[in-house]
């Protein structure tokens, strides 16, 4: 049996304990080994069952274990899920277990999918991906790698997310739409044609704007 690992300790650490218990492949695949942080006080307000076993930098990887990372800041993320795959760390997908997907569905690794997300046929997600509760994607979309994607947002079919993304709550691409790098879709915004990498967009429909 794999022994998960989650790195990071805070309330998106929390929410992803709680999902991966939740996860068909509990107990079926994986136990719950415990949490990797750079602090070992997280958890002091809570009883979990599990620990903190150490600063991620540190922990010695043993051969049955297997990660996820969940640290909500983009950058943050991927700088420690590449240093920790240079060390040898393999990454695994985290499905709720209430979470429907359609048929030739591509999935990389290191994905977080929280409670009712609803994946259509034949789209493709790279690697170390949130997608909050309730997210919809549509036929045929595209997602790259270390995107959030908040709860009720929704992306049409053909649509693309490129790299480093974040879509916050209740925000709508629509079809064939194309969301380029490190852009950001402000909460509730409507995107009716494609974002501009490093760019904020907000409103109805939504808008370059400069948060």
């Amino acid at each position: 049996m794999k022994q998960l690992l989650i790195i990071g300790a805070g309330g998106l650490g929390r929410e992803v304990y709680c999902w991966a218990k939740q996860s068909k492949d509990y107990q079926t695949k994986y136990e719950i080994k415990g949490f990797l942080d750079k602090s070992n006080t997280p958890l002091d307000k809570f009883d979990y069952p599990v620990s903190i076993l150490g600063d991620e930098d540190e922990y010695k990887i043993q051969k049955e274990d297997v990660f996820v990372c969940a640290i909500g800041n983009l950058s943050i993320r991927k700088n420690v899920v590449e240093k920790m795959e240079n060390r040898g760390a393999v990454f695994i997908n985290i499905i709720h277990s209430s979470c429907v997907f359609g048929e030739s569905v591509e999935l990389g690794v290191g994905n977080i999918f929280a409670p009712f997300c609803l994946i259509s046929c034949d789209t493709k997600i790279q690697n170390h991906n949130i997608f909050n509760g309730y997210v919809f994607l549509g036929h045929d979309v595209s997602v790259g790698s270390y995107n959030q994607i908040d709860a009720y947002s929704f992306c049409g079919g053909n649509a693309q997310i490129k790299d480093g993304c974040n879509l916050f709550p209740h925000s709508i691409v629509t079809p064939s739409v194309k969301i380029m790098e490190q852009s950001k879709i402000g909460a509730g915004s409507l995107m009716l044609r494609n974002a501009r990498p490093n760019t904020t967009y907000f409103g109805l429909p939504a808008k370059k704007t400069f948060l």
